[in-house]
């Protein structure tokens, strides 16, 4: 199965985010991929394809992660990856830099690895993506900037349903909890 842990977003910021989408709907030159407001997130950490057998491992992991609840900030900017060619950009949301949230992402990485688990290296970029395979005509347009809570991370499997892409938690773990 295709996994990766995440901050689920509340239904709220969730909603925040669909609403503002709306509004930059004249502005998209090509739609491709608008991602559902069911599956905005913040990805800790990708996965890819895992056994079952791995779960347990990962779970341990997430549970060993010593972390407060935190805020972040959606600072309402747009942001995008550049692909070539014709596919479109992968566009997604700014957040503001964040300490407590970086923590977190290392934290993870590194109880991930001392089980084993191999991931790609690189500078951890929080975003919430957005659109995939699309092009915007105005890349300086903005949301209306907006505050989330976090107060737990999530397994997340990640399988096509129907022609759709769904996230299914498989695993949650509040970060009250005591390690």
């Amino acid at each position: 199965m295709r996994l990766f842990i995440a901050i689920d977003l509340s239904n709220e910021c969730k909603n925040h985010i669909a609403h503002s989408m709306r509004e930059l709907r004249p502005l998209w030159e090509k739609k491709g991929s608008i991602v559902p407001n069911e599956n905005f997130h913040i990805t800790l950490s990708f996965l890819g394809e895992r056994d079952e057998s791995e779960v347990n491992m990962i779970e341990d992991a997430m549970k060993e992660i010593a972390a407060p609840p935190f805020s972040i900030f959606l600072t309402g900017e747009l942001g995008h990856f550049s692909r070539s060619g014709r596919n479109g950009n992968t566009y997604f949301l700014r957040l503001e830099k964040s300490s407590a949230l970086e923590s977190l992402q290392w934290n993870l990485v590194e109880a991930l690895e001392r089980r084993g688990f191999r991931l790609e290296k690189g500078r951890y970029k929080p975003h919430i993506t957005i659109a995939r395979n699309s092009f915007l005509r105005d890349t300086e347009s903005s949301f209306s900037p907006f505050k989330e809570h976090v107060d737990s991370i999530c397994l997340m499997k990640s399988e096509r349903v129907n022609g759709k892409m769904v996230y299914t938690p498989v695993f949650k773990r509040s970060l009250n909890d005591p390690v």
